[in-house]
């Protein structure tokens, strides 16, 4: 019956745009996993871009392979079949590596399910010897790796392409060898930057006080050893052949349907004090016009849909001249999100000359008080103009993202999100389209590595009463739909973000009662009292400080301070090394 599950890998293949399958003879094998479904595999850049880079090397060759659903679930769970990989069917235990992207903590369990649905035991110490290793990186292990770490063979922490050519090079030299593979890994690991062995480490503490829950610490082995890992950092003015992440693949049934991802910048210049992603990749790094379109040009545009990727797209110096170029070839343009205070009008009419439907903008909070505690250098009056831009510019849709549960939020700050959002859709109201709003309001989760990774999250119930009392008070507004996370699994992220070694725990609980939430959190003794809910005591140390801070200590220790004052933070200058956070060197 496996027969079945190979037609509808090859039925996914055939509907993509990109390089032709390799045969893996005589390469290296390396089965890239994603934590979770086809469509959302392909509209990750990071994991693409992995991809592509493994495969254009000769001597390598990367499957991928991924969490079945729809009609090949079906197959899969008629079949009896373990997962095959989609380029050749072939089983994850035929590689020589794998490797798995890890971008949200909530999908660490998939990992784990995937593992054990293709015949790998999920613990590494059930693994065999002959079993391949299994690495894993990307942003949420960069920041707290302790989730993972009985799990995995190998972490990664920062950039990949500062760390992917070398760790390719260190295996191939002992690839072949004789010596057992917790031997290989340690060598691996010690000749490949930003990379180390989870055995190796241990936690100088115990992360939750005597007490404070009913976790247990399993005691370190006796050969680990403290250690403070320094990420790998791609260097910049980067290097004169390496080009901007590009998809190497496109496909119709990718969540962006049909899009050719293209990174444009790197970082953000803000500093926003719960953002992750702008604290791990600072400083601001925009890649070069000329650079941008070469790497179009290689992955063989050819009329695709572009989407441009970028934590501050609206920052990069040549975004008008690129808009300019791309609607010239006929392409038509999406970002991931637009910074108001870069917006002009010139911008805004480029936008909707190319074909833009709708574009994504973050006020994150309603009061300028809460803004300026989160350092959003926005201020009511660039919201609404900003608004009015858009739709008087002919865009159909204005994506909204607001966050609940800030530290220090009051029913005042909720109070001041109505009327904002109600005020921007007086303005959006200008313009022959009136474009629709489409009002996200996320849960605020404290992440490690930024500002606010002390601070307290709010309770199941706080955010539920808050999520609903905002969706109330605005219903009834034309053109306009509220979402809402589920604060449930916003909190399991938080614990998994700012957890310990203990952390594992959930992990195997999610696993095991295959993501529900509840029955994971009972199961590892969760209660509304638990330590995530108050603020990081400030004499324990935090377990996921065994990864070098990319901003510094003391710099995320003042930034928490100028927090608590109401105090913003200029951004990041044009010029390099301006002495703030050192993430300049």
């Amino acid at each position: 019956m496996a027969w079945r599950v190979k037609a509808r890998l090859r039925e996914v293949l055939a509907a993509e745009t990109g390089p032709a399958p390799k045969d893996p003879g005589g390469r290296l094998n390396v089965a890239l996993i994603w934590p979770g479904t086809y469509r959302t595999a392909l509209s990750a850049l990071g994991y693409l871009s992995i991809y592509g880079f493994l495969n254009s090397r000769p001597d390598v060759l990367a499957e991928r392979f991924f969490w079945p659903d729809g009609a090949l679930a079906v197959d899969y769970e008629q079949s009896g079949s373990s997962l095959l990989s989609l380029e050749s069917g072939r089983p994850l235990h035929s590689f020589d590596l794998v490797a798995a992207s890890l971008a949200l903590e909530n999908d660490y369990w998939l990992l784990l399910a995937i593992l054990s649905r293709a015949g790998l035991a999920p613990e590494r110490s059930q693994r065999a010897e002959s079993d391949p290793p299994v690495l894993v990186g990307g942003v949420a292990v960069w920041a707290n790796p302790w989730p993972v770490m009985s799990f995995v063979d190998l972490i990664l922490t920062g950039e990949a392409e500062a760390q992917w050519p070398q760790l390719i090079s260190v295996w191939d030299t002992i690839r072949f060898s004789p010596l057992p593979k917790i031997d290989r890994l340690r060598f691996v690991a010690q000749n490949t930057p930003g990379s180390f062995q989870p055995g190796s480490v241990t936690e100088p503490f115990t992360s939750l006080g005597e007490g404070d829950c009913d976790f247990f610490l399993p005691p370190p082995p006796s050969s680990a050893v403290l250690v403070r890992i320094k990420p790998a950092v791609l260097l910049w003015p980067p290097p004169v052949d390496l080009l901007p992440p590009v998809a190497p693949i496109v496909s119709p049934r990718a969540e962006f349907s049909g899009t050719r991802l293209v990174e444009i910048s790197r970082g953000c210049p803000y500093g926003c004090r719960f953002c992750l992603a702008g604290a791990l990749f600072r400083p601001h790094r925009p890649w070069p016009l000329a650079k941008i379109l070469a790497a179009l040009t290689m992955a063989g545009v050819n009329g695709e849909k572009i989407g441009l990727i970028s934590p501050a797209a609206a920052d990069h110096p040549d975004l008008a001249e690129l808009l300019t170029i791309l609607f010239q070839r006929k392409h038509e343009v999406t970002l991931a999100s637009l910074r108001l205070t870069a917006l002009t009008r010139e911008l805004a009419e480029k936008l909707a000359a190319g074909r833009l439907q709708g574009v994504a903008v973050a006020p994150e909070a309603g009061s300028q008080v809460l803004r300026d505690r989160l350092n959003k250098a926005l201020t009511e009056e660039q919201i609404l103009a900003g608004v009015r831009l858009l739709a008087e510019a002919g865009l159909k849709k204005i994506k909204l993202y607001f966050l609940l549960g800030l530290p220090g939020e009051t029913d005042q700050d909720l109070a001041a999100l109505v009327e904002l959002v109600m005020k921007i859709r007086v303005e959006a109201r200008y313009g022959a389209r009136r474009p629709e709003l489409l009002l996200s309001l996320a849960n605020f989760t404290p992440k490690a590595h930024t500002p606010f990774e002390e601070a307290a999250m709010d309770t199941e119930a706080e955010l539920r009463r808050k999520g609903l009392w905002v969706s109330h008070a605005l219903k009834g507004i034309v053109r306009l739909k509220v979402n809402l996370d589920p604060p449930l699994w916003s909190i399991t992220q938080g614990l998994l973000a700012r957890g310990g070694i203990e952390s594992g725990r959930l992990v195997a609980a999610l696993f095991k009662n295959q993501g529900r939430l509840r029955a994971s959190l009972s199961e590892v003794a969760y209660r509304p009292d638990h330590p995530l809910h108050r603020p990081w005591p400030r004499d324990k140390p935090k377990p996921w400080h065994l990864v070098q801070p990319a901003e510094g200590v003391s710099r995320l220790e003042a930034e928490w301070v100028r927090a608590g004052l109401n105090l913003p933070t200029p951004p990041c200058p044009p010029e390099n090394n301006c002495g703030r956070c050192k993430a300049c060197n």
